[in-house]
């Protein structure tokens, strides 16, 4: 019974592996600012924030790229852009250059990549602040939760002379709600701005991997080995 489950489990996977390792058209940026046109391998979610695999047209090499390597690359309509970032973890920051997606830019720019572990991570960014990574924690003590959203301490950095305008205590974190509040604070303050497609929908896989809980989407799954899965509908 149980192998019977495990098959249907990877049957019901495997378009979504196949779906990863498709090439589709795209370009790189070099760090001399020529633009590269050819194919990139979709490798989901993680990875696309980590590496970048081009190939000129199906009958030449692939060469691989990481953000140390080119300014960015695009695949689809959807660009990423090398950046060295910031990520808090363990009680600390550690910097790490990725590949990272816009999903707001404006006066008031929103970003986000996964790391390493498969997090996804959400910075803001503007020209007065600079750019910072939006936080949330949890700690256990004495069998009680407690959760530090120090998020909203950045958001309010931010956006201090829309703040009134926000709602900023009520903002949930998560890539939707962060959409929101940033279009938001740029239509307050007049500005212009381009919002990208989500990069998650609502169905989601939950992974969750020795230390904390993760969210994919199913194209992500090729990325995470040796994780237990659940199905769940993804909050948004």
């Amino acid at each position: 019974m149980k192998r019977n489950w495990l098959l249907g489990f990877m049957g019901f996977l495997m378009p979504f592996f196949s779906y990863c390792q498709e090439f589709t058209a795209g370009f790189y940026v070099t760090t001399n600012k020529d633009t590269i046109q050819g194919e990139i391998q979709n490798n989901g979610y993680l990875r696309n924030s980590h590496i970048c695999i081009y190939r000129a047209s199906p009958d030449e090499m692939i060469t691989e790229f990481n953000a140390q390597d080119i300014l960015g690359y695009q695949i689809g309509d959807v660009f990423r852009t090398s950046r060295s970032l910031e990520i808090y973890g363990k009680n600390k920051f550690t910097v790490e250059e990725v590949f990272a997606r816009t999903l707001v830019n404006g006066h008031l720019r929103l970003l986000t990549f996964s790391d390493r572990s498969g997090q996804q991570r959400f910075y803001i960014e503007n020209d007065k602040n600079g750019i910072q990574e939006l936080i949330v924690t949890t700690r256990t003590i004495n069998d009680r939760r407690f959760t530090d959203k120090r998020y909203l301490g950045v958001l309010k950095l931010f956006t201090q002379d829309c703040e009134e305008d926000l709602a900023l205590d009520e903002v949930k974190y998560g890539e939707s709600n962060f959409i929101k509040t940033v279009v938001a604070y740029n239509k307050c303050i007049g500005s212009t701005y381009v919002e990208s497609a989500p990069t998650q929908s609502g169905f989601q896989l939950d992974v969750m991997p020795q230390v904390g809980m993760t969210f994919y989407s199913p194209i992500d799954f090729i990325a995470v080995s040796n994780v237990f899965v659940l199905f769940e509908e993804h909050p948004n």
